[in-house]
């Protein structure tokens, strides 16, 4: 049995990785097991020409049972139409810690490359008739 959580994250302060000062950024969530290769959950739409990105809502399915204490990693990217896209920065977060983190910003690592503003997490309960 799965389970379902909600993240609306922004970027701020997003290091520039393109000509002209900017980045087209987008992120990736992965889960991160305690053994084992992580896995790709999602990914965001991408939005152009900002250091500052509002992402719209995402909700991340868990194929397995999820809680409080399982890691997640989002990972922050600059898209490239020509070139490979470039890596910007990343989190790992338990999802306790990110619904705790709600109204905050988590820095990317590398440092200085900016952070991730929790805008809401949360679990979702969905009731099966």
């Amino acid at each position: 049995t799965g389970r379902s959580f909600m993240i609306e994250i922004a970027g701020r302060d997003l290091a520039a990785m393109d000509y002209g000062g900017y980045s087209d950024p987008y992120y990736k969530v992965y889960l991160v097991p305690a053994a084992g290769k992580r896995s790709e959950l999602c990914t965001s739409e991408i939005l152009i020409k900002t250091l500052n990105p509002d992402w719209q809502p995402k909700v991340l399915k868990f194929d397995c049972v999820c809680d409080a204490e399982t890691v997640i990693e989002i990972e922050i990217w600059d898209w490239d139409r020509l070139t490979a896209d470039d890596r910007i920065g990343s989190v790992r977060v338990k999802l306790g810690e990110l619904v705790s983190a709600r109204g905050t910003k988590l820095e990317l690592s590398p440092l200085q490359n900016g952070f991730i503003y929790v805008k809401s997490a949360e679990f979702l309960c969905i009731e099966i008739s």
